[in-house]
């Protein structure tokens, strides 16, 4: 890895690190306040149900569209590689992933038997692993993977939006509604999401891996030729 790869994942990761807090505090907060709310309703009925991925994943779908925006200007103007750029990026979204995930899995494990031993019954986690294992390393993998996805998705399309304008990058997203409302009158995505359904497993995640690494790999396409000025 050269100089000035290393540079730039540091750039990155030192430069987020504020935004990053802000979010786990303030998440921090949400459950501490929640599994406090749990234990004062936990004679009652109903079920207290909480999401730490939830949140996670809209940061990560919405991260990668304003990393196009705010940054991928300035390092240009600073004479980073276009090459440099796109290597720096996946190391960058790979090692945030994996934070993110590590933290999230982190206080699902910690949390999970303390409200067991208040004898809060009503409170508990909602994760995609529930429906396997519902063990750590799922659920590191699995919010790795979608994660990553996410990130790669909201960055081609901060990329398009870079390069093309608003209403490019408008008409791309109308694209694909149109298509899931097409699927949906046919049938077909219907059956795609019983065969998610009926193959919920890590493979399945590792396939969704596999195309996020080709949806960035197609987003070298757009990054190799642009510029400082984006279109409006």
């Amino acid at each position: 890895m050269n100089q000035q790869i290393k540079g730039l994942v540091y750039f990155y990761l030192t430069n987020m690190r504020h935004s990053m807090i802000i979010f786990w505090t303030v998440l921090l907060a949400i459950i501490l306040s929640s599994l406090l709310l749990a234990y004062l309703l936990a004679n009652g009925e109903g079920v207290f149900m909480l999401s730490i991925t939830g949140p996670i994943y809209v940061y990560f779908s919405i991260y990668g569209f304003l990393i196009v925006k705010n940054w991928l200007p300035f390092m240009i103007k600073i004479g980073a590689t276009r090459k440099n750029i796109f290597v720096s990026f996946a190391l960058y979204f790979t090692s945030l992933a994996f934070i993110f995930s590590l933290f999230g899995m982190i206080i699902h494990k910690i949390l999970t038997p303390v409200a067991s031993k208040l004898n809060i019954d009503i409170f508990f986690f909602a994760h995609l692993a529930n429906f396997l294992n519902d063990a750590w390393y799922e659920i590191v993998f699995i919010d790795i993977i979608l994660c990553l996805f996410l990130f790669v998705t909201s960055f081609f399309i901060g990329l398009i939006n870079y390069r093309y304008g608003l209403l490019v990058s408008g008409s791309f997203i109308g694209f694909i509604i149109l298509i899931g409302i097409l699927g949906l009158y046919h049938g077909w995505l219907i059956d795609f999401f019983k065969y998610i359904y009926t193959n919920f497993d890590l493979l399945l995640f590792t396939k969704v891996g596999i195309v996020s690494i080709i949806i960035y790999v197609i987003t070298w396409l757009f990054l190799r030729k642009a510029t400082t000025i984006s279109v409006r």
